[in-house]
């Protein structure tokens, strides 16, 4: 068996009409591997294991032709003519770790497709990743890939017509926000880090060492790594369709994010959007670090105060040390290094205190009226 494209989808307790939509989109796709890692982690409530071990055996029985099995892992087909799936079974003799979760789960697939590629079995550069709520358009694997490590596909979510719509609009509001904020202040990682949009050069997903094993946040952290090692571009076509949905399968993001909303008297009203004065800030301290010498961004007049103390949280003496030789012999080197730095997690952490000690937050109905 040899394939030319890979998808990688980590599946907790969920209904398997994801696979029914896989098989229906690329029903003569013979050339596609979809790797299954279906999964619960430890720890889980009698009712999460019993819907986990549902999923698990619908699955099996919607993918009936075994073409392989050993252990845990499977290879199967729906019919002769469609894609091939690798099942792998993380649910009901081995679950994940509590505390590793959805970043394990993804990281396990993402291997053994990297694995695969070794071996020539894939014979792509390439993996994509995505989750069971994605609705992935027939062009989605129609690629020209550009020279970086990893790609971020545009996405919009299906209209529920109901609250639960409302809710996950205004946390959506809120990341793009974000994310547009940093390419007004010209940092490197303004890119939406949702798991569920990427696609991998699996050269560089091995230099950082595949997904960080973590319950929620393996995404941010995987991108953080490789907008350093190749870069990180966001495409503007194809689309995915996301559906709107409440969440508890992870700790922190849009799921549980959009469940807080919707237990709140008036979702608009509520102060999540970062006030625009925290970039502000952001965007004249970063112009600061790049054009004066480390040993003299607390003597800038130039330099926010507000952001000064931030960074100070950030380990700044030994950033001092290591960028100031680079500031005196090479201004392209210094450039490199200082991004090096104020990565995606510092930058977050920046505005984080930026809000949390200076401005504040600001509701959905205001941040509308800017």
């Amino acid at each position: 068996m040899l394939f030319d494209r890979c998808l990688v989808i980590p599946v907790f307790a969920e209904p398997i009409d994801f696979i029914k939509r896989i098989i229906h989109t690329w029903a003569e796709d013979q050339d596609l591997l979809v790797i299954l890692v279906v999964n619960r982690p430890t720890e889980s409530t009698p009712q999460q294991t019993e819907d986990a071990i549902r999923c698990l055996q619908s699955t099996k029985m919607f993918l009936p032709k075994i073409l392989d099995s050993k252990g845990e892992i499977s290879w199967r087909m729906a019919s002769s003519s469609g894609p091939t799936f690798l099942l792998v079974d993380r649910c009901l003799n081995l679950p994940i770790p509590k505390k590793q979760g959805v970043g394990l789960a993804r990281k396990i697939g993402c291997d053994i497709a990297l694995a695969l590629s070794k071996e020539s079995v894939l014979r792509s550069d390439w993996v994509h990743t995505t989750d069971a709520d994605a609705h992935l358009p027939p062009s989605y694997f129609n690629l020209a890939y550009p020279d970086c490590a990893a790609i971020i596909y545009p996405h919009s979510y299906r209209d529920a017509g109901s609250a639960l719509y409302q809710a996950t609009k205004i946390y959506d509001a809120r990341t793009r926000d974000y994310q547009s904020q940093l390419a007004k202040a010209g940092s490197s990682y303004a890119y939406n880090p949702t798991g569920s949009l990427l696609a991998l050069n699996l050269t560089r997903y091995a230099e950082a060492r595949g997904f960080p094993k973590r319950a929620g946040g393996e995404d941010f952290y995987l991108l953080n790594k490789l907008q350093k090692l190749g870069g990180v571009q966001s495409i503007e076509l194809p689309e995915i369709e996301l559906e709107c949905r409440e969440s508890d399968r992870v700790p922190f993001g849009t799921g549980p994010a959009v469940s807080k909303l919707l237990n709140t008297q008036s979702p608009e009203e509520e102060l999540i959007f970062y006030h625009p004065t925290c970039f502000e800030a952001l965007a004249k301290g970063w112009q600061c670090l790049k054009s004066t010498s480390p040993q003299d961004w607390s003597d800038n007049l130039s330099m926010p105060i507000e952001f000064l103390s931030a960074i100070e949280h950030l380990g700044l003496d030994s950033a001092k040390k290591h960028l100031t030789p680079f500031f005196a012999k090479d201004t392209n080197q210094y450039q490199y290094q200082l991004n090096l730095w104020f990565d995606a997690f510092r930058t977050l952490k920046t505005v984080h205190y930026l809000r949390d000690n200076y401005y504040g937050s600001i509701s959905y109905r205001e941040w509308l009226k800017l």
